[in-house]
């Protein structure tokens, strides 16, 4: 309403999106430089989780012929993947936590499984916990590629969750 209030905060805003989008391109850069491959992006969080929880056994596991994945992919498949990974261990109370990362043709299949104490039914019913963003997070970044997010979690006791990222092969793979 107030007209000089107003120009001040679009003006704000309109340096908050320059200095994002400027964010943005410098993480472009970097991301160039080096592997794009989910399973080459994971090891160093692999390592620490083990080392943060060493009671929990973590597994990274790959099938299928290993392509180059479009730009960009990569990262967001990787960073969804730390996410569940962390949530598996740090949430789920899981002794064992699998990655499995599948170059299937037709498309590219991420899966977190765990056999924790699976997912609050609230939860998947709303899509997010009350005050937490990984979920949304995840799902905003499968959404940026072109994925499917799914979760899954067992009824019983120790039947733990399943997280699983399906990207179609022409938004997942280069070229």
């Amino acid at each position: 309403r107030d007209a000089g209030a107003r120009g001040e905060i679009e003006q704000v805003l309109g340096h908050a999106r320059r200095t994002l989008g400027e964010g943005r391109e410098q993480l472009q850069e970097l991301r160039s430089v080096g592997s794009e491959q989910p399973e080459d992006l994971l090891e160093d969080s692999i390592a620490a989780l083990r080392e943060a929880h060493p009671g929990i056994a973590i597994a990274l596991r790959t099938s299928g012929f290993r392509r180059r994945l479009a730009v960009g992919t990569g990262a967001e498949v990787a960073a969804i993947a730390r996410e569940a990974l962390h949530n598996a261990c740090v949430h789920a109370a899981a002794s064992h936590v699998e990655a499995r990362l599948e170059y299937q043709p037709e498309r590219l299949v991420l899966t977190i499984s765990d056999d924790g104490r699976g997912i609050d039914a609230a939860v998947l019913h709303k899509g997010a916990a009350d005050g937490r963003w990984g979920l949304v997070g995840m799902r905003e970044r499968a959404d940026r590629i072109g994925g499917t997010l799914e979760l899954e979690s067992g009824s019983d006791a120790g039947a733990g969750a399943v997280v699983r990222l399906t990207v179609p092969a022409v938004r997942a793979y280069a070229g």
